[in-house]
């Protein structure tokens, strides 16, 4: 009794702590397909001020300098706003050496569910060096919430020729604990089925005071 009850807090905990962006890339069939889901809260977020100009992202794909993993689509520096990770952040998941992206690929990518939301996923420092972020317009945000549903088609490709590295890279901001998750394959459950499982196991739980009452 003690062990379900423990597995089923842990199961709820982590359903209610799927609040964070999440882009999975998959591959599906002869294409490789990326997914964007959630929403984060940019309040929690260390607004910056140095990015007008810099942040744009005239493509849809991703792209690695050697020092950072980047990642947008259509975000034109006309309206944006940008935020960083506060002090104290891991940004080592997006590190250019060892992190999703490993080629330029930005023109084999194509919107194929558009939501409108544009998005850059850096932002620029006072010396004009990119850094981890998160870069949108800002008439996107609703109550500090950005959120999204889209999708990109990489027609006719693998990972292996896309150069994405399979893993699931973090950032998790050090003090609101916002996230942005980049998943490359690696299947993990869905919060609606850690759900649905944390129900099966109430059922079960129930049958067993039941069985202990009787």
């Amino acid at each position: 009794m003690f062990s379900t009850a423990v597995v089923l807090a842990a199961l709820f905990t982590a359903s209610q702590a799927s609040a964070g962006l999440l882009f999975h890339f998959t591959e599906e069939g002869d294409d490789v397909e990326m997914t964007a889901s959630g929403s984060i809260d940019t309040s929690g977020l260390a607004a910056t001020t140095t990015c007008s100009g810099y942040c744009e992202w005239w493509l849809v794909g991703v792209y690695s300098d050697d020092s950072l993993n980047l990642m947008g689509r259509d975000h034109h520096p006309v309206t944006q706003a940008s935020f960083g990770f506060n002090t104290g952040t891991d940004m080592s998941p997006w590190d250019g050496a060892s992190g999703p992206f490993g080629t330029i690929n930005l023109s084999d990518w194509v919107i194929s569910v558009d939501d409108g939301k544009t998005f850059a996923n850096f932002t620029v420092n006072a010396s004009g060096g990119y850094e981890s972020g998160f870069s949108i317009d800002p008439t996107q945000l609703a109550d500090d919430v950005w959120e999204t549903s889209q999708s990109w088609l990489a027609a006719d490709h693998t990972f292996e020729t896309l150069g994405l590295v399979e893993g699931i890279y973090t950032i998790t901001d050090a003090v609101s604990g916002e996230f942005i998750t980049i998943q490359v394959g690696v299947s993990v459950p869905e919060p609606a089925t850690l759900g649905l499982l944390g129900v099966g196991l109430m059922g079960i739980m129930g049958i067993r005071r039941r069985r202990q009452a009787a």
